[in-house]
């Protein structure tokens, strides 16, 4: 384990903690890899277990690097939440949770083809609720990591702009990933999940995937620099992660384009990519706030990431 009581970087992961219950499934990917399920009767599958939830998977990735992670979420009062900090806590995740008597703990089911592409099934759980009220003392944080999962929670989404605000006065950046297309739209509309963003801090560095990037700028057609050009008006930083093209990103103060692509990796398991990628980013970016070098790192990491079964760093089974 990395020491990390002098580590010089405190940085605070805000959200989501949760088991992730994988079913690899045989069957191949794309638009119709639902119909391989054979409805109604047993559809052989290889289920895995593994910690889960955006934030903690960050945590988790943060702790293989010299900064020190810390982990704000909420756990249900049951052996699965005790199970996950008791992990978090070896890996040298310092954990600020509280605990929900009437709630379980977060669960996602996640579907993976043979292509190591991911489908989804979330039951947030005792993560829902999560509040300013929550929140550590932020000495020494050098910044802060929030889930849109948190964000767009109907039970979370006050509790966490009011975050952001704490964040803001207390001068703390905030790389924010704003989840999925599904977790944005089945919360509000369009343009209310625009305003949303618009009112965060503008010293906020988003990190979004392709889709999420084009969904919330409007726009299928337009290039990415236009789309990243359109999403910079909002954000100090804005980070367009692009799979196995690498990812690309803007300083909106400059205008500057950077992007960096690392060598191709055959995925195992996507489960987790986007969280490493974050992580990888936030190790490098709090040192100097190097933009390119800080993409490489997230690149790097989420290649990592992509060679195991699951969201978290460990040796593939």
């Amino acid at each position: 384990m990395i020491e990390r009581e002098n580590a010089p970087h405190r940085v605070l992961c805000i959200g989501d903690i949760a088991l992730d219950v994988i079913v690899k499934l045989e069957i191949d990917g794309g638009e119709s890899a639902l119909t391989g399920l054979r409805y109604g009767s047993d559809t052989p599958s290889q289920v895995i277990t593994r910690g889960g939830g955006t934030a903690a998977n960050v945590a988790s990735w943060l702790a293989t690097t010299d900064a020190k992670p810390e982990l704000l979420a909420r756990i249900g009062n049951d052996s699965v939440g005790s199970a996950l900090v008791a992990e978090l806590v070896a890996e040298g995740v310092e954990c600020h949770l509280r605990t929900i008597s009437d709630l379980g703990t977060g669960t996602v089911v996640v579907l993976v083809d043979r292509s190591g592409e991911r489908t989804m099934f979330p039951d947030s759980g005792a993560n829902a609720g999560l509040s300013a009220k929550d929140l550590p003392s932020l000495e020494k944080i050098a910044i802060a990591y929030v889930s849109g999962y948190a964000l767009f929670n109907r039970e979370s989404h006050q509790g966490v702009l009011a975050i952001f605000e704490v964040l803001d006065q207390a001068a703390i950046p905030v790389i924010f990933d704003p989840a999925s297309v599904g977790t944005m739209s089945t919360f509000a509309d369009h343009s209310t999940i625009v305003s949303i963003l618009s009112s965060l801090p503008k010293r906020t560095v988003m990190i979004l995937n392709e889709s999420e990037a084009r969904y919330l700028a409007a726009s299928e057609s337009a290039s990415l620099e236009q789309v990243l050009t359109t999403l910079a008006r909002d954000a100090m930083i804005v980070v367009i992660k692009r799979n196995e093209s690498g990812a690309v990103a803007i300083d909106a103060n400059s205008g500057e384009i950077v992007s960096d692509r690392q060598p191709r990796r055959e995925p195992v398991d996507t489960t987790g990519a986007g969280d490493s990628f974050a992580a990888g980013f936030m190790a490098e970016w709090i040192k100097n706030r190097d933009l390119l070098a800080s993409l490489k790192s997230g690149n790097e990491m989420a290649g990592r990431c992509v060679q195991v079964i699951g969201a978290r760093p460990r040796k593939s089974p």
